[in-house]
């Protein structure tokens, strides 16, 4: 009896789950995948954050204080100021918040850029073949055979830094692995009944790759989204620590670790703070995207 009353529960679920919608399937499969909840939970929290900042800051994160800096150095931690003070006075929770909110919009943007470009090219190598996939290829190939961050830098040092600068340079350099990814699935895609029966109709290859294809092949762009946020986040940290990203007196988590390295031992909450919102970010990412890799691939049971 209870195998039978376990084997009529499983097919009733079944059942229910046939009308389902694609996206109601995915949420459901991620619900259960305990570090993507997390990360999407942690991510949630700073995007709001974020937002909210210019209500949510308890101070104006430029405005000095040399009083709440005694002999030029950073104060601590206190029940007015819960992350202390900089050398200058400044709320330290008040620039972790704004730091948040340039970050993630870098993030966002350079992320966009690269998903719109890898998209773009992936799509037209895929769909097209012959020399158009050749050119593209061969173009991908030159692009990953250059080191990514070296490259970012070169091109930053030469640039006026700042936040608009960082997002363009690290978009425009982060397609690769996104066109790979659309080339593989339009391939894949490009000889099915659907795309021949769209041809058959008049439908011209614009039309063909935006409405049939790109839509069957947008679950590993949305992974790779996710990733490259991490990433992102990651880049404009790295050019910001060196003085070639988002400018003080603007904050983001890069340029308060840049700013944080004369008081490593003093004041270590300096640097300890920004980098663990950096950390906390990219792995809540990062959770996200393998959360998001398990529930959109149709092989896997969970």
């Amino acid at each position: 009896m209870p195998e039978i009353r376990n084997s009529m529960n499983s097919k009733s679920a079944a059942l229910a789950r046939e009308g389902e919608t694609w996206l109601a399937m995915v949420w459901r499969r991620l619900k259960k995948h305990k570090l993507a909840m997390f990360g999407l939970v942690i991510i949630t929290f700073f995007s709001l954050m974020a937002l909210l900042a210019p209500w949510v800051a308890p101070h104006c994160p430029h405005e000095q204080r040399l009083e709440l800096a005694p002999r030029g150095r950073p104060m601590a931690p206190n029940l007015a100021h819960p992350f202390g003070t900089d050398d200058l006075g400044r709320d330290y929770l008040s620039r972790v918040i704004y730091g948040g909110r340039v970050s993630l919009a870098v993030g966002l943007v350079a992320m966009s850029i690269s998903i719109t470009i890898g998209s773009a090219l992936g799509s037209m190598a895929g769909y097209y073949g012959g020399w158009v996939d050749d050119i593209i290829c061969r173009f991908t190939d030159v692009m990953l055979c250059i080191p990514r961050f070296f490259l970012i830098l070169a091109v930053s040092a030469y640039l006026s830094p700042n936040i608009f600068n960082v997002m363009i340079v690290i978009g425009a350099f982060g397609w690769m692995g996104v066109a790979r990814l659309v080339r593989g699935e339009f391939l894949k895609l490009r000889d099915q009944e659907f795309v021949e029966a769209a041809r058959a109709v008049g439908s011209s290859d614009r039309r063909i790759m935006i409405r049939h294809l790109f839509p069957n092949a947008l679950a590993p762009v949305i992974v790779a989204a996710t990733m490259g946020m991490a990433q992102a986040i990651l880049l404009e940290a790295a050019l910001s620590y060196l003085g070639l990203g988002v400018q003080p007196p603007a904050a983001s988590w890069g340029n308060m670790l840049q700013q944080a390295q004369g008081y490593l031992t003093e004041a270590p909450w300096m640097s300890i703070i920004p980098g663990a919102f950096i950390s906390l970010t990219v792995l809540s990412f990062n959770f996200i995207g393998d959360g998001l890799r398990d529930a959109m691939d149709p092989k896997l049971k969970q």
